[in-house]
């Protein structure tokens, strides 16, 4: 994994750096604790959020969602979370969806992989790789957000010296 996060990076003027953790189960389990530790390292806070609580904390700033669903329950709980409030969100550009999954890569997200709103990757996966993903997403849309989008202002070149 080849993500380079600077000390700038981690120390901008953004406080809250929040990544959202969802597996359908509402617990904080081993490989959430595991994951969270290895977010801790990129200076990024792992929470975990129920289907509920979600719409409720995405503020105005798109957001990053873990999602992991490795087994049927959670793959079918995710299915009504994301015909209820996920497809709406990425569509719309309110979060941006990390889906670890053994159950393929959905086809209601693919006008968005072009552009970086969802991104699939198959399990069985180590949490740093995920760890990893999602923090190089996550300081990607950082990097973009502080970006000026006009480009450079335009200067005359100098004049030669003696042409006065």
């Amino acid at each position: 994994m080849g993500l380079i996060v600077d000390k700038e990076m981690m120390d901008n003027k953004r406080k809250d750096h929040i990544v959202f953790y969802w597996d359908g189960s509402g617990q904080v389990t081993p490989q959430f604790v595991s994951l969270a530790q290895k977010m801790k390292g990129w200076g990024i806070t792992l929470v975990p959020v129920s289907s509920k609580e979600l719409p409720n904390l995405v503020d105005g700033k798109e957001r990053v969602l873990i999602c992991v669903t490795s087994s049927l329950k959670q793959n079918d709980d995710y299915q009504l979370f994301k015909h209820s409030y996920l497809k709406f969100a990425v569509l719309n550009k309110k979060i941006k969806l990390v889906h670890c999954s053994s159950f393929g890569m959905e086809d209601d997200f693919r006008s968005v992989l072009r552009t970086g709103g969802y991104s699939f990757h198959p399990l069985p996966l180590t949490t740093t790789y995920i760890a990893g993903k999602a923090a190089s997403i996550y300081y990607t849309e950082e990097l973009q957000e502080k970006r000026w989008p006009g480009g450079k202002r335009a200067r005359l070149p100098d004049a030669p010296e003696g042409s006065h």
